[in-house]
């Protein structure tokens, strides 16, 4: 607050509400995007290089055991780095998101088109396509996040376990805190801590409804 800006004749206090507005943006990550492998051109590649590893022996010992484990490692992540494809993951990437679901969007929206310019013939086939095409689209784009969140679910660690527990209990709303974090507050020279609703109610009252100052001597 500023009391030594209070205005002329009224009993309001300038009070100077700073923000902090940085939000955490998530890192662009490259990742291998197996959702649209082609498997059998994947088999073929990893065919041929397994085809050039030594021919299979008996293993009597560790360092045989390492050796080709380690073989048969290299063999598998030359195969991915041959013939999946690397996806980069933005900010605003949906990483539920699959090939099919670009397909069905196109449809939809190629017959959504088509419908418009036939929308002075109400008895027109192209209608009915679209209405399904646009339905069906919906369907499996729920069904889809539906099932990456339980995946997401049953695959959490702990720390994911907790997010999941904010996400279900906080209430609807532009993804904002639902309620205001601990604040702190000075009594004389020493800082302290308000946990409670109660004590961030009390400290933000006397915050914003000070005492009313001493009358000054005529």
């Amino acid at each position: 607050m500023q009391p030594d800006q209070r205005g002329i004749n009224t009993d309001h206090l300038p009070i100077l509400t700073e923000l902090n507005l940085n939000a955490n943006i998530a890192p662009e990550e490259e990742i291998h995007n197996f959702q649209n492998v082609d498997w059998a051109e994947f088999r073929k590649e990893l065919s041929i290089q397994l085809a050039k590893l030594l021919l299979p022996t008996p293993i009597v010992n560790q360092r045989q055991l390492d050796k080709a484990c380690d073989s048969l490692t290299k063999a598998i992540q030359h195969t991915i780095i041959s013939e999946v494809l690397v996806s980069t993951i933005m900010p605003k990437s949906k990483r539920w998101w699959m090939k099919e679901l670009t397909q069905l969007c196109w449809l939809a929206n190629k017959l959504g088109r088509q419908s418009y310019d036939k929308q002075h013939d109400k008895g027109h086939n192209i209608h009915k396509k679209h209405d399904v095409a646009a339905k069906n689209y919906c369907r499996i784009l729920e069904q889809t996040k539906w099932q990456h969140w339980r995946d997401w679910l049953e695959k959490g660690k702990d720390l994911d376990i907790w997010t999941a527990h904010q996400l279900t209990t906080q209430a609807w709303g532009d993804g904002g805190k639902t309620r205001i974090p601990t604040l702190v507050y000075k009594v004389g020279k020493v800082e302290t801590l308000a946990n409670s609703n109660s004590d961030k109610g009390r400290v933000l009252a006397k915050v914003f409804f000070p005492d009313k100052p001493p009358a000054e001597a005529i």
